[in-house]
Order: C-alpha cells, then structure tokens, then sequence
C-alpha cells in the first residue's frame, strides 16, 4: 500500500507533500512571500520604519536598489501588504507594462485596491463630497462602475487616480509602490525618463495627505539622477525625488540560501521526516553548488532547486547530494 501511494506522489519519498519550490519563481501582487521575513528581515524593518515616517514628515520616498531578480519585487509586495494590515494605512501596488505609459500603473493600482474597498471609500464621501459620476456609479452598481474605472479613457486615468487617493488620503496614510520600473528604465529616451520623474512628483504632491513612495530601481537610475539634477530642479521636480533615500538590495548570501531551503522544506515536509536535517534531502554541499551556480540570483537559485528536485525523483535518488547536481547541470548544457 506504502510503494502503491509513492509511486501516485514521488515526493513522499523524500519527506514531502510536493515539490516545495515554485516553477515559475515570480513574485505576484497577490501570492504571499512569507519567506521575506525570514532572508530580507533588516531590509524589511529598514523599509517598515520608512514607511511610518510618513506620520510626522510626508512624502517620504525611497529607492529600492537591487540587480535583476535580487528579490526587490518580492520586497516591495510583502511591505505593501504588512503596511495594508495598519488600520491608519492604505498600501498601494503598480507595476509598468513592457512600455512608460500611464495604463498598466493605473491598473495595477485599482486591482490591488479591489472593486469592493473603492465602493466604501466613495460611498463614505457621497454625502460630504461633490463626487464625479464615475464615483458616484459605485453606490448604484458596483460591478459596473468597477469595470467602467479599469477602461476608462487614457487621458483621464491620471487625474482620476489622484483624486481617488486624496478620497482615501483625507483618512488615512497612504504606501505607494511601483515596480518594474527598473526593467524599463534603460530602455527610454532620457526625455522619457524626465517625464516619468515628473510624473512620480505630481503624484506624490497631488495627494493631500501624508503619503510614501517606494519605487524599484537599478544603480544606474541613481547615476542618472545625479547626471540630470540641474534640469530636474529647472522642471520643479522636488529635491525628495532628485536625491531620494535608497536601500540596496544585494545578491542572495550563501547563508541566505540556507534559509531559504530551509524555509520551503519546513513548508511541505512530512511529519515522519521531521528528525531528518532541515535540509533534507538536499545535502549542504549540493545546496552550495545550486548557489554558486545561481551567481546569487534569487529566481535563478529557487527555479534550480524546484528542477533539481524533480530529476532526483526521476533518477530515483535517495538524497540530493553534490554528484546529483553536477549531473542534472551537465544534463541542460
């Protein structure tokens, strides 16, 4: 009975319910990523404290500054969604498309919301707020009034975002973050990269109340806003976006990499395997070979250990040792 249930899910073999780390390791706006806490957790508190500096002093912006696949995106949602758990806070998630325009940011930042959290706030303000018709909509039908925001005209989204948020700033603190940036930032024309930061300034300084700006980033935004300072300060850009704070993000530490196996084993392991070394059925060996393999790239190192894992069932492997690695790196060459 023991061989017939083994052979229906191989991973029980190795002390696991299932293959514990993600094939697609791509941080989503909505997927927890719990494991944050326990890799970034100075990065984390240093952001959280940030953030909370809004309550005295606002805006308060920051970089986050990190190589590709450093974590940053993972970062950010999981401070967004601790700060969204704050009674006196309201986070809010956007993320750039494949190109600079306004569409995708403004999106993102209604899906993060949700149709239902918009509907109190505009029905909250109905009786002390002259309210446009497109908020108003949402006391009558909110499916309707809900779809109409998401695809309403391109001119209007931006203006029509700030004033939503100055709805919900006139209660509570508000946490932007915006992504992706980083992905797109060398690929624009320096014209394009100017009125991205003057859109960032009128954003933050179009909203009545106290508000935080996280954006991702890469070393060579830093670089290129010091380049491009005089013209920024000509454009009336604020010196808080010209000169931002920044935390650096650095490529995934070897003992960091431990954690992290770790953490996706204690996830899905079999009460039965419980004694066994946390990092069973990896050896410690192997998981430094996976490291250095990775070159420190977080989405590298757990898509290599999600793979690595899977040819060990189909080799039949006992224990995922440093021989078992070096095979499966020879076996995708």
């Amino acid at each position: 009975m023991e061989q017939k249930t083994q052979s229906k899910n191989p991973y029980l073999r190795l002390g696991l319910i299932k293959n514990p780390f993600p094939s697609i390791p791509i941080s989503l706006p909505f997927r927890d990523s719990p494991f944050c806490k326990e890799v970034f957790k100075t990065k984390i508190q240093y952001l959280e404290e940030f953030a909370f500096k809004v309550k005295n002093l606002s805006p308060q912006i920051c970089l986050i500054v990190g190589e590709r696949g450093c974590g940053k995106s993972a970062i950010l949602k999981f401070l967004l969604k601790e700060c969204q758990k704050l009674e006196s806070t309201v986070s809010i998630y956007m993320t750039f498309g494949l190109t600079s325009g306004f569409a995708p940011l403004y999106r993102s930042a209604l899906w993060w919301l949700g149709k239902d959290f918009i509907r109190n706030v505009c029905v909250s303000k109905a009786s002390s707020h002259i309210l446009p018709k497109y908020f108003l909509d949402f006391k009558l039908n909110p499916d309707k009034a809900y779809s109409r925001l998401i695809f309403i005209g391109d001119n209007i989204k931006f203006p029509i975002l700030v004033e939503l948020l100055n709805l919900i700033a006139e209660d509570k603190n508000i946490i932007i973050g915006i992504d992706s940036f980083d992905n797109i930032f060398s690929l624009l024309a320096n014209n394009q990269k100017i009125d991205l930061i003057y859109g960032f300034n009128r954003l933050v300084f179009g909203i009545d109340g106290n508000v935080a700006l996280f954006i991702n980033a890469r070393g060579n935004m830093l670089n290129w806003l010091k380049e491009n300072r005089l013209e920024l300060k000509y454009l009336g850009i604020d010196n808080r976006l010209i000169e931002p704070s920044s935390i650096f993000i650095n490529k995934l530490q070897l003992d960091q990499a431990y954690t992290l196996v770790s953490y996706y084993i204690k996830t899905n392991r079999l009460l039965s395997f419980i004694d066994k070394d946390e990092m069973f059925p990896f050896t410690h060996d192997a998981i430094e070979l996976i490291y250095y393999k990775s070159r420190g790239n977080i989405r590298n190192f757990l898509l290599l250990c999600h793979d690595i894992l899977n040819y060990s069932l189909y080799k039949s492997s006992s224990i995922i040792n440093v021989d078992t690695v070096s095979k499966y790196l020879v076996h995708i060459r």
